[in-house]
């Protein structure tokens, strides 16, 4: 059995006095812990001017929790706090607290900067998605004390060992870093013009940080992606809408030519393939290789965005939306492209919605912070990786990446590629953006596209 501690976290953010606490913690020596982290945090409340303009935060709460000299952690009234936590208090130096203490023993303290909502069946912070630190307490002197506690966003993914605590820092912060490691950074160069007709818009992606995966959904390797990895985006271009049978007719006109044996498929009445619409259509091109979409990107000086990239934009660049336009399933048959599949018995296939893929932007709810359609329904599109699964190598660190792409096989799954999104013929929680498939490199169906993406210029 634990004893009783001898000591208590008695000041918590703004030097405000907790409850059970002196109410004077000046009367009797202890020390002050100064908190800093150059993560991404919520912004001060009020000064979100635009979506393009901040990194949203993802990381709001801190809990602080007291350790005995053996590494054990402390249950009592007056040994854990938390409290949420914003940039305007890391830059006013408001996120401190004190420990009182009689200076009999040396204690460690664990503090985890995490967000709200990413929490565990019990409650607790999920760390592969939080910074989790452990630090000796400094010794008490015969007044007030100061220590700093940093963390940083290298430290992420990492679980504490507070039996092992890093050595105490002293003295009190001069300034922050909160927000340096990811910042919002936009593109240097602009757009490129539109061709009439071939809905091959394209929009700026601003780069920032987000969290890749969610811990929410748990299922079967090929579909959903429980793990949850921190990544950090440069700024990119991506189409606004899937690629088009127009596109594709007025690429081979400008030239294109397929390699032997990738053609895309033509449509024959059931398979769903749309090749064989008129060349003017502007429903997504589908029955088509990864090679032949990587192949028609690369035409127009493009290339097919990462999975990362993907998420990033489809997820809302860090506010991390279940769905492109937003966290509750608020689509019906007629604002989003979904359900749409006799064969599947899809509800959507009633009087007035037709079957099968729509016009690119049809779905007017199935828009992204950046106003990219069809992410959510339509059809799902390939990305760039190879794949593998969240258990090997290209997702295996628990470290931030930085503009991750996958090259490697899966040892398990060989020469596959990630398809993203949901699709016609799906419905609920398929289309939500953490989503992932993995796709044979040669096979044809109905409901995979593609959309291009470029990278800024340096």
């Amino acid at each position: 059995m634990s004893r009783l501690p001898r000591v208590t976290l008695a000041i918590a953010v703004v030097a405000a006095t907790l409850p059970g606490c002196s109410d004077d913690p000046e009367q009797r020596p202890q020390l002050i812990v100064h908190f800093d982290t150059d993560g991404p945090v919520p912004a001060r409340p009020g000064s979100e001017s635009s979506t393009d303009e901040y990194q949203p935060g993802l990381v709001d709460t801190l809990r602080v929790w007291l350790y005995g000299p053996d590494g054990e952690r402390l249950d009592c009234a007056g040994c854990m706090r938390s409290f949420a936590v914003d940039e305007g208090l890391y830059r006013d130096g408001a996120v401190s607290l004190g420990v009182v203490s009689d200076r009999s023993e040396r204690h460690s303290l664990r503090a985890t900067l995490y967000s709200a909502t990413r929490l565990d069946d019990q409650g607790a912070p999920v760390v592969s998605a939080a910074i989790d630190v452990a630090v000796q307490l400094a010794e008490v002197g015969d007044a007030v004390t100061h220590q700093q506690i940093d963390m940083a966003v290298e430290q992420w993914g990492q679980e504490a060992d507070p039996s092992q605590p890093s050595p105490a820092r002293m003295g009190q912060p001069g300034g922050s870093a909160v927000g340096q490691w990811a910042s919002t950074s936009a593109c240097s160069t602009i757009a490129g013009p539109a061709v009439p007709g071939l809905a091959n818009d394209e929009v700026c992606v601003a780069g920032g940080a987000f969290i890749i995966g969610n811990h929410k959904f748990v299922g079967d390797y090929h579909f959903d992606a429980p793990e949850m990895r921190l990544v950090r985006i440069n700024p990119f271009f991506l189409d606004v809408y899937e690629f088009t049978v127009a596109r594709y007719r007025d690429a081979l006109e400008r030239g294109f030519i397929p390699m032997p044996g990738t053609a895309p498929k033509t449509w024959d009445g059931s398979n769903g393939c749309t090749l064989g619409l008129p060349a003017d259509s502007l429903k997504p091109l589908t029955c088509l290789s990864w090679e032949t979409a990587e192949a028609l990107c690369r035409f127009d000086g493009r290339r097919l965005p990462t999975e990362a990239e993907w998420e990033f934009e489809a997820s809302g660049r860090g506010e991390s939306r279940i769905y492109p336009w937003g966290n509750s399933f608020d689509a019906n048959c007629n604002n989003v492209v979904f359900a749409r599949d006799a064969f599947f018995g899809g509800r959507c296939v009633v009087d007035g919605i037709p079957t099968g893929q729509a016009w690119v932007g049809s779905g007017l709810l199935d828009r992204s912070v950046s106003g990219v359609y069809d992410l959510g329904g339509n059809v799902s599109e390939y990305v760039a990786d190879v794949w593998n699964r969240q258990s090997e190598l290209c997702w295996a660190a628990t470290t931030p990446y930085d503009n991750p792409l996958c090259t490697v096989l899966s040892p398990l799954d060989g020469d596959q590629r990630v398809v993203k999104g949901g699709t016609y013929t799906y419905d609920g929680d398929s289309l939500r953006v953490s989503r992932r498939t993995a796709f044979p490199l040669s096979q044809y169906v109905g409901s995979v596209g593609f959309r291009c993406a470029r990278d800024d210029a340096p």
